[in-house]
């Protein structure tokens, strides 16, 4: 498994006040594109002056970087203990972290729309940070269908591939979702952890 990188000057700053900045910054760069918002209209949106915003980050671009950061880091160590709990079946653990995984997306749209547009506007090493994350979190996630599969709870043909088909199916829910919809995102996130689990890797009740 890869290690994850840190770096200690730069990790999520996760005060109240920068979630509450960087949740505006996120649908700004999410509805404008990265390039074209500048740091007046962020402060415009925000409602307050341009310097204040300095106060919290050292400008625009550390802004896309914690919102890339914050949220690839934020998801894999409050999601990831799931799987790692010792109680509970392979099946019920991996249920539990899909509906938090489809909620979790859900919640945090635009930080994750663009993060998987915008990373490349980031320098190397900070991009390697977020892509760090990312790996530990497939890596956990197929380690954990190949061990459900070797103890007879899961049946897929390759570990890797069932894993890749999970995250597939998770990831195209924020394309079709909406909350004036008949299903609210928490009963979708029910049945699609019911039907990854029970039927995309045939787990043994």
């Amino acid at each position: 498994m890869e290690e994850l990188i840190h770096n200690p000057d730069s990790r999520f700053k996760e005060t109240s006040r920068s979630l509450e900045i960087l949740e505006v910054v996120s649908r700004l760069f999410y509805e404008n594109g990265y390039g074209l918002v500048g740091m007046r209209l962020i402060a415009d949106t925000v409602g307050v002056r341009a310097a204040t915003l300095y106060h919290h980050f050292n400008g625009k671009d550390d802004m896309l970087f914690q919102i890339a950061l914050g949220v690839t880091q934020t998801f894999v160590e409050r999601l990831l203990p799931i799987l790692e709990e010792a109680e509970g079946s392979r099946a019920d653990r991996l249920k539990a972290f899909v509906r938090q995984h489809i909620i979790f997306r859900w919640q945090r749209r635009y930080w994750i729309s663009t993060t998987l547009r915008d990373l490349r506007a980031l320098p190397a090493i900070q991009q390697a940070e977020v892509v760090g994350y990312l790996r530990h979190y497939q890596d956990t996630l197929r380690d954990f269908i190949q061990a459900g599969m070797a103890e007879g709870e899961f049946s897929a043909p390759d570990s890797t591939l069932a894993g890749f088909a999970l995250i597939g199916m998770i990831h195209g829910i924020n394309d079709w979702f909406s909350p004036s919809g008949t299903l609210t995102i928490e009963a979708v996130a029910d049945l699609y952890a019911d039907m990854a689990v029970d039927k995309l890797l045939s787990a043994v009740n």
